[in-house]
């Protein structure tokens, strides 16, 4: 990937070129940071062919009087990696599609709004509803995908 530049074009406008690929490219390491090996450019380019990867889930199960509030970016093969081991049963309530860039903050944020009926990291003794009501009260969420 590269920027032609007209040959006569002068050395002021080269120098303006580069200054403004090497800060479009260090946005993109920027983006990237904490992503093992993996070249800037085509981190852009798997985003450009797959946008979806842009999002992932906040979701909310339900067992017996506790509802768990989290991230995943597959909440149905989420419920049943949390079902095994489980004698009470867990049932999913409802997912949001969230900007992943942004979906650990608004976990965080309704972690926080719900801490008065925490009963673990991210498990909470309060109804569904009560849960729902935390979610959608955050800014940054999408409507609700369902369960």
């Amino acid at each position: 990937m590269g920027v032609a530049v007209h040959r006569t074009t002068g050395t002021r406008d080269r120098a303006l070129a580069t200054e403004i690929l090497g800060k479009v490219k260090g946005a993109i390491e920027k983006e990237v940071h904490g992503v093992e090996s993996q070249n800037p450019f085509d981190w852009v380019a798997e985003r450009l062919a797959n946008p979806l990867i842009e999002n992932t889930y906040i979701y909310c199960m339900k067992s017996e009087e506790f509802v768990k509030i989290g991230v995943a970016d597959d909440p149905k093969e989420r419920l049943v990696f949390l079902s095994l081991g489980n004698p009470h049963g867990i049932e999913l309530v409802g997912t949001w599609r969230v900007r992943r860039r942004i979906s650990r903050a608004i976990e965080g944020l309704i972690h926080k709004r719900m801490s008065h009926c925490a009963v673990g990291r991210e498990w909470f003794r309060a109804t569904p509803e009560e849960a729902i009501l935390a979610i959608e009260a955050e800014p940054g969420r999408h409507t609700p995908r369902g369960a």
